[in-house]
């Protein structure tokens, strides 16, 4: 009997689920050391990370890529085998086994076959994901948020809903036909100017301007790196609590510089507003495309860690007239889903999608700079 476990990739954050456990989300860095196994996540997030090692990241864009990543130590390593070892470390930081669980794994709807095949390649390399010969079932992102998010919010049987996501390294946008089994309708449209890491950065430069120029730091040098990750993930933190909050306060510093930083809720709309109508545009054209128009949508679903931002929502319903939904946990509506298709086992529909076709809407995705 083998205990279904959903994974989720994102170039942010990955995500394990788990029946009767709350989701496990770290960052999408893993940190490597000669003596034991690799770590996922920062130190903030993973009370294990308490010794100095090799980190690495950007891995997870690189997958398929021929270049091998070289760490801060000069070593190179092979980003399809970083995945893998990330994914590894997060079935444990889930509590699991990867050998004696059903796993799932939501993979980006926007990545390319070769991609796809890579990971699944990968996996194969890797014990503890090999049963029988078989690696994890591979499912796409946009179909495991939306069976998440049916299975929560119960949509219309009938219908065309878009699905968008609204990730850490861009915003993706799938049309899904409700008729009988989830059906991909369309490509999923890759839009990277509206991105979390573009609005953390908008927050960072809000940031270096209270702090003044001149701080004479080396932003190449250990110590300005330090720093800068730090004052970029407080900024990260900042734009998460201002989903729930109108307030959000941190101390910055920088090169012996400080400051008080106190950010609100109408500040972070007013940095992210051009920037989310150029994907509201940009959707638009994707449906003229299509054939279709907003009006010929049964509702809009929205996931991923933006979907949180209060101002998403309210302009997609001014903009759109339509419904305008979403889970209770959208970051992680792409793993509860992946969980759901691991229960299924052997008795997946075609909701779950199979990896040729997931190879097939991937080819044809449309990516805007």
């Amino acid at each position: 009997m083998y205990d279904p476990l959903g994974l989720s990739i994102g170039t942010t954050n990955l995500v394990a689920a788990r029946n009767g456990n709350p989701p496990v989300s770290r960052r999408a860095v893993l940190t490597l050391y000669p003596h034991c196994a690799p770590k996922v996540g920062l130190p903030a997030e993973n009370s294990n990370l308490s010794e100095p090692g090799v980190l690495m990241r950007g891995f997870v864009e690189r997958i398929g890529d021929s270049v091998a990543l070289v760490s801060a130590d000069g070593s190179a390593h092979d980003p399809d085998l970083l995945m893998v070892e990330a994914l590894d470390a997060m079935v444990l930081a889930a509590g699991a086994d990867a050998a004696s669980s059903e796993i799932s794994i939501a993979v980006p709807a926007y990545w390319k076959p070769s991609t796809v095949q890579a990971l699944r390649n990968g996996l194969r390399t890797h014990l503890g994901f090999v049963r029988s010969g078989m690696a994890p079932r591979l499912v796409s992102d946009a179909i495991a948020a939306l069976t998440a998010a049916n299975a929560e919010l119960c949509l219309a049987a009938t219908g065309v809903v878009a699905l968008l996501d609204f990730g850490g390294g861009g915003t993706s946008a799938t049309l899904i036909s409700l008729a009988g089994d989830f059906e991909l309708i369309s490509p999923t449209m890759r839009y990277a100017a509206f991105s979390g890491d573009e609005i953390d950065h908008a927050l960072l430069l809000k940031v270096f301007e209270e702090l003044g120029h001149g701080s004479g730091i080396d932003p190449a040098s250990t110590a300005g790196v330090g720093q800068l990750g730090l004052l970029r993930e407080q900024c990260r933190e900042a734009k998460e609590r201002l989903s729930t909050e109108t307030v959000a306060e941190f101390a910055a510093e920088l090169g012996g510089r400080r400051c008080s930083m106190r950010l609100t809720r109408d500040e972070l709309g007013d940095l992210i507003q051009d920037r989310l109508s150029g994907f509201i545009y940009a959707f638009d054209d994707m449906l003229a495309r299509h054939k279709k128009s907003w009006a010929d949508l049964s509702a809009v679903v929205t996931v991923g860690g933006g979907a949180s931002i209060p101002l998403v929502t309210e302009r997609l319903s001014v903009y759109s007239r339509r419904p305008v939904v979403s889970p209770s946990q959208p970051a992680f509506a792409a793993a509860a889903g992946a969980l759901q298709v691991a229960s299924r086992g052997e008795e997946l529909d075609l909701r779950t999608r199979t990896s040729i076709s997931l190879l097939t809407a991937a080819a044809a995705s449309e990516v805007v700079d």
